[in-house]
């Protein structure tokens, strides 16, 4: 998703896999297991596992390093230009469901969604969005939508107004975070707090709340040009990953996100 929200190609991919100590045939089995859905899900991209290293270790982990290229000039996260739409492209909620699901009380209607939130690709709406010929895009992961958007903002010298009622949101995330459950990073991520601006009953609010909720294989926030924001809403619609407007850019350089509910 990094790669995509560049305007990058990935290509080729390389593994660090740590195996869990143990016989070798039960270790090797491991690793083929892994390589192969691996694989699987680098055909979809169009991307080659080209090689790796794998060593013993007491957890089993898998990582990967990603190899991409441009066609033309990187696409950055701090292009916004003022007057920008700004369009993400999964639903939020990710972070609060799985600690839900760790303690068993995510239910099974939240948790297929929140399934197939994860496992639906950005490589499409990146492409969809680099032909429109958007200013600036990023990946919302484990720093949540304020964290993102803040990177986004302070590199572009700008400020933002977003919609909380706008935001897409996963089903379950509302009803877990009013009942004061959420991710471990949450609390990190509350130090975008100083460059929101919201009153204090919005800020009461799950939807305020899920701000900070970190995402695994999150959507794309993406800002482009408000006279190009619908074709690009229409263009994504076919796709597996909508978009949402949730929000504009605005001319102020101190970098705040301004929170309102109309």
């Amino acid at each position: 998703s990094d790669c995509f929200a560049m305007g990058s190609e990935p290509f080729a991919a390389l593994a660090n896999v740590t195996l869990q100590l143990g016989k070798p045939r039960r270790q090797e089995e491991s690793l083929f297991q892994l390589l192969t859905g691996a694989n699987d899900a680098f055909k979809e991209m169009r991307t080659s596992l080209v090689g790796g290293h794998t060593i013993e270790g007491t957890q089993l982990a898998v990582g990967f390093a990603i190899l991409s290229q441009h066609n033309e000039s990187a696409l950055l996260k701090s292009q916004m230009r003022e007057g920008d739409a700004l369009v993400i492209t999964k639903p939020i909620g990710i972070g609060v469901l799985l600690a839900a699901q760790m303690q068993a009380r995510c239910k099974g209607p939240w948790w297929s969604p929140c399934l197939a939130s994860m496992l639906a690709s950005n490589g499409p709406a990146a492409m969809i969005a680099r032909q429109i010929g958007v200013h600036g895009m990023t990946d919302v992961t484990g720093f949540g939508v304020a964290g993102h958007l803040g990177e986004m903002l302070k590199g572009s010298g700008l400020s933002a107004e977003i919609e909380v009622a706008a935001l897409p949101l996963l089903p379950g995330a509302v009803e877990l975070t009013r009942e004061g459950l959420e991710s471990t990073l949450a609390p990190a991520n509350r130090d975008w707090e100083e460059i929101i601006r919201v009153n204090e009953k919005l800020r009461l609010t799950p939807e305020y709340a899920l701000l900070f909720d970190p995402q695994t294989s999150g959507g794309l926030m993406i800002a482009v040009a408000d006279a190009e924001c619908d074709r690009l809403l229409d263009r994504l619609a076919a796709t597996d990953t909508p978009g949402h407007r949730i929000g504009n850019v605005m001319s102020a350089r101190d970098g705040y996100i301004e929170l309102v509910c109309r």
